[in-house]
């Protein structure tokens, strides 16, 4: 199995300072499902308004609908304009489709997918880091309010994988209301470590939540999360897929 951490896309630096959106997705297709994955999709009504980092814009991550397969076919078309600009002055930002097979000499247990449309040194590029699982089990997250206040509160919330550092984010954003139960689906290794962590702000204050446990081949966990603010149930559900290519 394959977990994705982070999008990246390096476009040629200084633009003129300004905002930018983003539009147009990156889907991950494999073996198991032909139809698309989709790891970022902001149409024109939801564009993605970012400031480039010395080149470097981040894109905010969907969490994928499963667990996906070692070799993937990645497709994306992703456009830019300057936040205030019209419609028409959208402009292609990277488009194309790349495949990537797991068993490549090239492939590692952390990679760095570097993915340029137009020759080595050709800017926009697009860098996806993913990991691959090599016993892998599907970990489907889910949260669920239980008692929050009226304006809801900040939320963040992130799984981890013991041997790799990076987290894994899975939302970061305003939860309250009557915000439907959130579900992610991770990656992570049969036998091994992972990690849950959550963080609520509410007035100013901060409350942290963190859990570790062992995945198995078809387990439950669940919990009731009190950061005094805010009550949350959280569960984790394992479960190995049947004939999934590794």
């Amino acid at each position: 199995m394959l977990q994705v951490y982070t999008l990246e896309i390096i476009v040629s630096d200084p633009h003129r300072p300004g905002k930018l959106d983003i539009s147009g997705f990156v889907a991950i297709r494999d073996f198991r499902d032909v139809q698309r994955n989709y790891i970022f999709n902001r149409g024109m009504s939801d564009t993605f308004i970012t400031i480039s980092d010395n080149g470097v814009l981040l894109l905010p991550m969907l969490r994928p609908r499963r667990a996906i397969s070692s070799t993937i076919l990645l497709e994306f078309d992703l456009k830019m304009n300057r936040t205030g600009d019209c419609v028409d002055s959208y402009q292609p930002l990277i488009q194309g489709v790349s495949e990537h097979p797991s068993g490549g000499p090239d492939w590692s247990r952390v990679n760095k997918l570097s993915i340029r449309c137009d020759g080595d040194r050709s800017i926009p590029m697009m860098h996806v880091k993913l990991a691959v699982i090599m016993d892998g089990v599907e970990a489907t997250v889910e949260l669920r309010a239980l008692k929050l206040p009226s304006q809801g509160i900040d939320l963040r919330c992130a799984a981890r994988i013991g041997w790799v550092g990076d987290d894994i984010a899975l939302f970061d954003g305003r939860y309250g209301g009557n915000y439907p139960p959130l579900r992610f689906v991770v990656a992570t290794e049969l036998h091994g470590n992972m990690e849950i962590h959550l963080e609520g702000i509410f007035d100013g204050v901060s409350k942290r939540w963190s859990v570790g446990f062992v995945p198995k081949f078809h387990a439950l966990f669940s919990e009731v999360v009190d950061l005094s603010f805010a009550q949350i149930s959280l569960s984790v559900a394992w479960s190995e897929e049947s004939n999934f290519p590794t």
